[in-house]
């Protein structure tokens, strides 16, 4: 799989995980509204990454910092969540470790393919 390939497949992964938080702060477990927020707040993060890797498809060379700083940032605000639970139930617990661990893949798949992509050529003046 290229890299653009991979940015491509990436918005519809990142909805998903988007849709778990969202599915979860509604949950009868998530009882105080600061919790539901922080759920919230972390599905409209992973949500703001999937479409701005949606519309910037093309330009796939061009968003790879941008996609290493934003998962890896809402990584750490998943990890928040287990330091300050937002519900005791397990469900809950596999909820946010599965966010957690899909997010982890997708930086680690990110790193093996720009580690793996043929580096660009730049004419003199900027031109490739």
């Amino acid at each position: 799989m290229t890299l653009a390939e991979w940015i491509s497949d990436l918005p519809l992964r990142l909805e998903n995980l988007a849709d778990q938080l969202d599915d979860l702060a509604n949950a009868v477990w998530v009882t105080c509204d600061e919790d539901r927020d922080r759920l919230f707040t972390l599905e409209a993060q992973i949500w703001r990454i999937a479409q701005t890797a949606r519309k910037a498809d093309e330009t796939a060379n061009a968003l790879v910092p941008f996609l290493d700083r934003s998962l890896r940032a809402a990584r750490s605000n998943v990890r928040r969540l287990f330091a300050q639970p937002v519900a005791a139930e397990d469900e809950a617990k596999d909820t946010i470790g599965s966010v957690a661990s899909f997010l982890g893949d997708y930086i680690s798949e990110l790193e093996v393919l720009v580690e793996s992509a043929p580096p660009r050529r730049v004419a003199v003046g900027g031109a490739p």
